[in-house]
């Protein structure tokens, strides 16, 4: 891959979520005043801030080390860094231009840094993503269940739950007749994707579902700490961008970690800008309405700096890390491929 190759040429999906992103960036500033331009953070809410970017890296670092786990099954050596690097890279692009082109810079970089097949590291991906949503519908059932936490948008917590159930009974299925899976497969237009798709399903199941037991645990835990870490995160931003306290409870943090998780999927600009604002934001004001709060303009404007912060959260250190990987690895990203590196 080449460099005109890692800049994306312009879809009709790229039109859309930049049409999307704009919207929602209008929608989320119009509610602003004067006044917002006037927000001041302390030396004291600076470092709290730092540390909320930290608990983002070392979540990073946990997803790193599960990938180590998933490739050392092939009897591959491997090193947690070189997956960590491989992370930042593709947010690095993803942060930058549309398309979602990180995924695939950050899935070839991961393939040729440890001489596997593209489809393995693939995989990867979809394993680690299907371990999460699993945990986390787990813990939003127990939370949506419970009479202990009373929770402002509960119904934002149905979503992975939904998700999860679809993803098992199609796994059910799929684990079950392999035969009927390659039939669903033949249904996407392209083959090449159709195959490559099919064969990234395949080494996942293999690998969670597999005789190692330790591989599964070690996603499922690595995706609990990942979870707590990411309520960390939002837990700082509100505490410093002074949300009220009556807001920042378990309950809102667990929503908070799946809102994000599901705006990431919608179609957008680079680094989600107006989506991520807008989704914060409006979260925000039904969980201050539910409450009794009333929406006063110096409450709208806390809310949208909220999510100014939340973005900056990670897209701070995506783009510096992220650089920084670019760099200390460009002779591996410029010496890419367009065919899939072999292992």
């Amino acid at each position: 891959m080449n460099l005109s190759q890692l800049i994306p040429k312009a879809r009709w999906q790229d039109v859309i979520g930049l049409g999307i992103s704009g919207l929602l960036f209008w929608l989320t500033f119009r509610n602003t005043s004067s006044e917002i331009w006037n927000l001041r953070l302390t030396p004291g809410q600076l470092c709290l801030l730092s540390v909320s970017m930290l608990s983002f890296v070392l979540t990073t670092a946990v997803q790193a080390y599960r990938m180590r786990w998933f490739i050392a099954n092939d009897g591959r050596p491997m090193s947690s860094s070189s997956a960590f690097s491989s992370l930042y890279i593709g947010g690095f692009y993803n942060a930058l231009l549309p398309g979602n082109l990180g995924e695939l810079v950050k899935g070839r970089h991961f393939a040729m840094k440890n001489r596997i097949h593209f489809s393995t590291a693939m995989a990867c991906w979809v394993a680690e993503k299907f371990a999460d949503g699993i945990t986390m519908a787990v813990l939003a059932t127990v939370l949506l269940l419970s009479p202990l936490e009373s929770t402002p948008l509960r119904w934002v917590i149905l979503i992975p739950v939904v998700g999860a159930a679809v993803s098992i009974v199609f796994l059910t299925v799929a684990l079950a007749s392999p035969g009927l899976l390659k039939q669903l497969f033949r249904l996407i237009p392209s083959k090449r994707l159709a195959v490559f798709m099919l064969r990234s399903f395949l080494i996942f199941k293999g690998r969670l579902f597999g005789k190692d037991w330790k591989i599964p645990a070690v996603f499922v835990s690595g995706a609990l700490l990942m979870g707590v870490l990411n309520a960390v995160n939002f837990g700082l931003n509100l505490h410093v961008a002074g949300v009220p306290s009556e807001l920042i409870t378990p309950g809102n943090l667990t929503v908070f970690v799946l809102l994000v998780a599901v705006v990431m999927f919608v179609p957008s600009a680079p680094s989600s800008v107006g989506v991520i604002h807008f989704g914060i934001y409006s979260a925000l004001v039904v969980m201050a309405e539910i409450e009794g709060f009333a929406i006063t303009q110096e409450l709208k404007d806390t809310f949208v700096f909220t999510s100014v912060l939340f973005h900056l959260c990670y897209f701070i250190p995506e783009t510096l890390l992220g650089a920084f990987f670019v760099i200390k690895e460009r002779r591996v990203i410029f010496s890419m491929r367009s065919t899939e590196p072999l292992g």
